[in-house]
């Protein structure tokens, strides 16, 4: 098999019916860093219309952000008049936002999204042990245009599940981080890995964990600007 091969094999594993372009949940999770509480968070995904919404509550407060097409949003216990002191600190400027869209975006959606366009899956495969799993290693370079990272899938050799991931923005040696993906959880059948672990490439070190909880349908609509659901 060829590197497109495995994942395609790993894409018909994780979403057999194709719904990710149509995927339309409300994910709740928590995220915890080393000595740090968990934080947590909602996250609105309706890839039907691009939409990307986020809340989470942060030194006591209720932080709304997110963007539909070029529409961006933000609010802080629901006003909309932020100064840019705050704007900075709870990153809700327009590239921070994007940033956090395309962030949520591309992890959850993994494989899948590892067939967009600017990515190039090379042909080779490689076995590997990662996280105690055998393991296919499928490498994938990003144009400049999309980040210029090489990024490496470990996909399970019996039934192609995605068991982590490492990439590299390739800026200095071995920079990056590792992922250790565990457990499943089923969202508009999609099989999506419930827990991540964060690890530095360089040295080991753990930086987080973020888990999903549990998700639900939601709505949402455009009024005097996008506007999240209550």
């Amino acid at each position: 098999m060829k590197g497109i091969d495995v994942l395609n094999k790993s894409i018909s594993y994780h979403d057999p019916e194709g719904q990710w372009p149509k995927f339309h949940r409300e994910l709740f999770f928590h995220a915890k860093e080393p000595g740090d509480t968990a934080i947590y968070e909602r996250v609105f995904l309706d890839n039907r219309y691009s939409f990307f919404g986020h809340i989470s509550n942060v030194d006591s407060n209720r932080i709304e952000k997110g963007i539909c097409d070029t529409m961006f949003f933000s609010r802080i216990n629901g006003d909309s008049s932020i100064s840019a002191d705050n704007r900075k600190k709870y990153r809700l400027s327009k590239r921070a936002i994007t940033s956090a869209r395309n962030s949520y975006i591309f992890l959850y959606g993994l494989p899948m999204k590892m067939k967009d366009q600017g990515i190039t899956i090379r042909p080779e495969v490689e076995t590997d042990t990662f996280n105690h799993k055998n393991c296919y290693a499928i490498r994938a370079d990003f144009d400049k245009k999309v980040g210029n990272d090489t990024w490496i899938l470990y996909i399970n050799t019996s039934n192609y599940a995605l068991e982590g991931y490492r990439f590299h923005h390739n800026r200095k040696p071995n920079d990056g981080e590792y992922i250790i993906c565990q457990g499943i959880i089923k969202i508009q059948k999609i099989k999506i890995p419930q827990i991540r672990y964060w690890y530095s490439n360089e040295n080991g070190e753990y930086i987080a964990t973020d888990i999903v909880e549990r998700s639900r349908p939601f709505s949402w609509k455009k009024k005097n600007g996008t506007t999240l659901p209550r």
